[in-house]
């Protein structure tokens, strides 16, 4: 089976494509989309950025990486 381009690392939830069907059965395609985002994880030390839905961080079911620190050029010495 091949995995969709985007879904979530952890559950592997993806979109889903479904038929809306009206009364007269007329049949309209519909995407449904889960909540991704891309965040950066810590994984058994290494840091990497995956694809994972809201339900997946609101569960805690990843440690998210804390945020990169901004580096202050070295200040020159008043001359």
């Amino acid at each position: 089976m091949n995995k969709p381009k985007k879904s979530c690392g952890i559950c592997g939830k993806a979109s889903m494509r479904r038929n809306l069907v009206s009364h007269s059965k007329r049949v309209t395609i519909d995407h449904a989309k889960p909540n991704l985002r891309k965040i950066r994880i810590n994984d058994r030390g290494s840091i990497r950025a995956i694809w994972i839905c809201m339900k997946c961080l609101k569960k805690g079911r990843v440690t998210p990486a804390l945020p990169r620190r901004l580096t202050r050029p070295a200040a020159s010495p008043a001359a």
